[in-house]
């Protein structure tokens, strides 16, 4: 253990007991020793101070207080848990020493500079005796809520407390050990518990307190053994703290910054999802490593999987990253952090989706942990949330933006600064969606320019052609892009094309999608296009189009109102042409245009312009 503190002048006790259960589990890795000193005014500051975290993910997220002496406000271990989860709190004592003598303000800036992360938080009800021993065993020691009453319930000669109250709580400490055979008989004559034993707790009224600054709790002391209606009431809750050095980690992808406890229930099946963008390492590729996720529930399956580039609107759009979904089940309620089995590098600006789906193993509604506006006591939490950073979707219903009601999930993302180059992420796939051919047309009366709609995950598409529609396509073509331009073709004659996509599966073999529908073209000029008809002189207009790539000549035709369309010129060049009008001055003429290209058998023409008139006068 590290050694007993003292909170006076102030009401920090629940600071000195979350940060004491840290200290012991990082001691009890091997990551510090009995030296190692958290500061609990860091942490107390930054609760009620909040500060933006260095990715901007919890931009307008703040834990705010109605009472300026946050000093003596109090806290819970619930609240907590989610502090420092962000990463601020567990910080050196000598980055912000106690101010036993004078309150002062510490720099924002030193908000994250921490030197653990928490990755797990386990708890329990404070009268599930067994579970409290276990989770000592496991992490060295535990946070506990009492209600202090020293004058009525605490034996001063014994070190011994037992309150026989069934009532709430005011004071945290650290409950370390136990003893099953501590006699009853220490306890406070008249207001003894009926059986032996008790928990060993150490306190954060400095060593002159009870036993060198511990002391003994009895097993049935009403105000830690008090039950509540839900696991996820922080009254009578006991909690064990999991900590690892800072340096685990280089940055905490989060939307969730303010401490709000609050939960929501959730159907078994139902999966959350939060929506990242790489940014935090702009010089170099990031490495996603653990993910983590809140519950207010016990024996949860859950199962992870990651999505790189989704589409706005479904977290698992995009291609899954793992070969399978990587599942687990819990035990206590509390915060967990997951190391993926499989970690995947990614490129600044990369997004990817992290999909967690839970299930009951009875199919009972379960509850997970929230980051939304709430108040507890004099403390009111705000939650401010983008659109597309939280998801919530139900076996009957499809994803829904939970971010649209300010709700963001309590899912977070950790990643490591690496010079490794971005993992290949191929789909797992076993079948693509059909191809579809959008438009064809001439270019230059020299090819024919292909396009289509990209499908999902296909590395590339076939280019399949033949001059009959049921029968002889043989393979043209194979590009990554959405397009082709077939330079192969004769003016005049008609094509039939279709194509499929494919794609490289993640166990490397190819899959190819379905034939799309057949598409035919004729390859000849681009329509014609007039430019302008303007009057010269009173019998004299100038007729002038654009130029058709390719072409070899133009014929402008001529329609007498209330007469056929006649071939009124044929001309070698794109320009102008002087219309005289005297053979038709009195009545309407109208005016079109189309290209030709000359083969060795004929002339292949394009379509007519749209037509100009001329009004007779």
């Amino acid at each position: 253990m590290t050694p007993v503190k003292d909170q006076n002048p102030y009401g920090t006790c629940w600071a000195f007991s979350a940060l004491s259960a840290c200290e012991t589990s990082m001691i009890r890795k091997g990551l510090q020793d009995t030296s190692f000193d958290l500061s609990e005014f860091h942490f107390a500051y930054f609760f009620f101070h909040t500060q933006e975290d260095a990715l901007g993910g919890t931009a307008g997220d703040c834990t705010l207080l109605a009472d300026p002496d946050y000093m003596d406000v109090g806290g819970t271990d619930a609240c907590t848990m989610f502090a420092l989860s962000k990463w601020t709190g567990a910080a050196a004592e000598s980055l912000a020493s106690y101010p036993y003598e004078q309150l002062y303000t510490p720099s924002s800036s030193l908000a994250y500079q921490d030197v653990g992360h928490l990755q797990n938080v386990r708890y329990v009800n404070g009268s599930d005796t067994a579970s409290i021993k276990r989770l000592i065993l496991q992490y060295g020691s535990v946070s506990a809520p009492l209600c202090v009453n020293l004058k009525k319930y605490y034996s001063k000669s014994t070190g011994a407390y037992y309150c026989n109250n069934n009532t709430g709580t005011n004071h945290q400490l650290t409950i370390v050990g136990w003893d099953d055979d501590y006699s009853t008989a220490n306890f406070t004559s008249g207001i003894r518990p009926s059986k032996k034993g008790a928990w060993i707790a150490k306190n954060s009224y400095g060593e002159d307190f009870g036993n060198d600054g511990y002391i003994y709790i009895s097993y049935q002391d009403n105000s830690l053994n008090h039950q509540k209606k839900s696991t996820a009431d922080s009254d009578s809750l006991v909690f064990a703290y999991d900590m690892e050095n800072s340096d685990n980690y280089s940055h905490n992808y989060q939307y969730d910054g303010s401490a709000s406890c609050t939960y929501m229930p959730i159907p078994s099946g139902s999966s959350l999802s939060n929506v990242f963008t790489v940014s935090g390492n702009p010089n170099g590729q990031e490495k996603l490593k653990s993910v983590s996720f809140a519950l207010a529930s016990e024996n949860i399956q859950y199962a992870i999987q990651i999505y790189k580039n989704p589409t706005a609107g479904d977290p698992t759009s995009g291609i899954a990253v793992l070969d399978r979904a990587q599942s687990g089940v819990t035990t206590y309620c509390g915060y967990y952090t997951i190391p993926l089995n499989t970690e995947i590098v990614f490129n600044q600006g990369d997004r990817f989706s992290v999909v967690i789906s839970f299930a009951s193993p009875t199919n009972q509604t379960l509850y997970a942990f929230i980051d939304k506006s709430s108040s507890l006591e004099s403390l009111h939490f705000v939650s401010s949330a983008e659109i597309g950073q939280s998801y919530y979707r139900t076996k009957a219903n499809g994803w829904m933006d939970i971010s649209y009601q300010q709700i963001n999930n309590r899912i977070k993302a950790f990643t490591e600064n690496t010079t490794e180059a971005a993992t290949e992420i191929l789909a797992n796939v076993s079948a693509l969606p059909k191809s579809s051919i959008r438009k064809i047309k001439s270019s230059r009366c020299s090819s024919l320019r292909l396009s289509w709609n990209a499908v999902q995950y296909a590395d590339g598409y076939q280019i399949f052609r033949s001059t009959s529609r049921k029968k002889g396509y043989t393979l043209i073509a194979d590009t990554k892009k959405t397009s082709y331009s077939d330079n192969t073709v004769v003016p005049g004659r008609k094509y039939y094309y279709r194509i499929r996509a494919y794609a490289r599966s993640r166990y490397n073999d190819i899959v190819y999608g379905p034939y799309s529908q057949v598409k035919n073209q004729t390859l000849k000029p681009e329509k014609a296009q007039i430019r302008s008809l303007k009057k010269k002189s009173s019998k004299t207009y100038l007729l002038s189009w654009r130029k058709v790539p390719g072409a070899d000549g133009y014929e402008v035709f001529r329609q007498i109102s209330g007469k056929k369309w006649e071939l009124f010129k044929r001309i070698k060049r794109t320009g102008t042409l002087k219309l005289k009008l005297s053979l038709a001055s009195k009545k309407d003429c109208f005016y079109r245009v189309r290209a030709y290209k000359k083969t060795a058998k004929e002339n292949i023409y394009g379509s007519f312009s749209k037509k100009v008139k001329i009004s007779a006068k």
